[in-house]
């Protein structure tokens, strides 16, 4: 009888440990699958991101050419001194001597940036320097504009300012 009772309590021992053995399988098979479908989200997650990454670049060099031209029209802060190099480039091809007076910088937006210069050579020459400002792509805005002269000497003085000129850099 005892051993019976020794075989019946190992029996049920056993059984128990099969039983805790059992549940802790299936617990740890149901933590990994809840762990691998929240790493298969997240897979798909960052595969949607990289192709709305790729999308958008492929836009962004679709429309690079666009956005180009388009800021040739403006006048930002770094490019101040590409725009004075364009002015003297400018009076160099017509052949007059182009004399900066005043450069007047704001920081307010209202007080755009304003050149006052004189440019001095023949009457052609002045008029062939002021007409290639007129189609500049920029938008300036002619405050100012003499020409004084006779003969072969003629003098042009202007005040320009940059209305399309932007205080942030991109």
């Amino acid at each position: 009888m005892k051993k019976i009772f020794f075989v019946v309590i190992i029996l049920v021992l056993i059984v128990g440990a099969i039983l805790v053995v059992g549940f802790w399988s299936v617990s740890s098979v149901a933590a990994k699958r809840d762990s691998i479908i929240d790493i298969r989200k997240n897979i798909a997650l960052t595969e949607t991101r990289k192709t709305n990454i790729r999308t958008l670049e492929d836009l962004l060099a679709d429309i690079n050419p666009q956005r180009q031209e388009a800021e040739k029209v403006f006048i930002y802060k770094k490019n101040l001194v590409d725009f004075v190099k364009e002015l003297e480039h400018i009076a160099e091809l017509t052949e007059v001597r182009l004399e900066i007076e005043s450069a007047t910088f704001s920081s307010s937006q209202k007080n755009l940036p304003s050149f006052q210069f004189k440019i001095k050579g023949d009457f052609d020459s002045v008029y062939r320097y002021f007409k290639i400002l007129e189609v500049l792509p920029y938008q300036l805005s002619f405050d100012s504009l003499q020409m004084l002269g006779s003969g072969q000497e003629w003098k042009g003085m202007t005040r320009i300012t940059l209305l399309s000129y932007i205080e942030k850099d991109l």
